[in-house]
């Protein structure tokens, strides 16, 4: 049997306010604020390759339907899921952590639904590109849709 280790992990930003003289809690979250800003556009501009990207995933995994594949395509629907979250595209968020949930229910499942996963990919791809960041009504719809489909997936 081994031995219980514990770490104690530093925090930083306590440690920076309770210097004398060090920054307030306003100005370490303007300035976390600045720093997530500065990445904002390169961050919401991988969304669309990570959108082609995801595609070009679920057509290889219902080629070869093997669990390496899923594992690639539920990887990338979590970065989108989560780089669409830190900018507050909520629509976009959701619709990728939809994806996720039926890819991971898919292993466990006789047969994979593809034509659910191709709905869902869709839905991922164009909440996350500028057209669909345009589009209120139609962001709005499209989640409605996929709760939907994601809703009777699980009856199923």
């Amino acid at each position: 049997m081994s031995d219980v280790r514990v770490f104690k992990v530093e925090n930083r930003l306590a440690k920076v306010i309770r210097l004398p003289g060090g920054k307030t809690v306003a100005e370490a979250v303007r300035g976390a604020d600045a720093r997530v800003a500065s990445i904002r556009d390169r961050c919401l501009t991988s969304l669309a390759a990570k959108g082609v990207q995801l595609q070009q995933l679920a057509e290889q995994a219902k080629i070869d339907s093997g669990a390496a594949s899923l594992a690639e395509l539920y990887a990338t629907a979590n970065e989108m899921f989560s780089i669409a979250g830190a900018f507050g595209m909520t629509e976009a968020a959701e619709a990728a952590y939809r994806l996720c949930d039926l890819v991971d229910d898919s292993p466990e499942r006789e047969t994979i639904n593809w034509p659910a996963i191709a709905v869902h990919v869709d839905g991922v791809r164009f909440l996350c590109s500028e057209a669909g960041a345009q589009d209120t009504p139609t962001r709005a719809a499209i989640v409605e849709g996929l709760r939907a489909v994601a809703a009777h997936c699980a009856e199923g």
